[in-house]
């Protein structure tokens, strides 16, 4: 699959991260039972993660692609 088919489902994929975040921000904190500034910490961790393994191996692989 090209990366460019790729865009779409990564988009769809990181939009749908970030509003289960902000659900679950938004359903635990009057419970105090979540601390805001690590879930968020640790949701911007896992999203730029998902963004470096969908396109970054695909950037860095597509130069030595045609070398084999």
């Amino acid at each position: 699959m090209k990366a460019e088919a790729l865009r779409p489902a990564v988009l769809r994929i990181e939009v749908l991260h970030a509003l289960l975040v902000a659900g679950l921000w938004a359903g635990l904190l009057p419970a105090k039972l979540v601390e805001p500034r690590a879930l968020f910490a640790g949701a911007l961790f896992m999203g730029v993660n998902f963004l470096l393994l969908s396109f970054g191996i695909y950037w860095l692989l597509t130069p030595f692609a045609g070398k084999g």
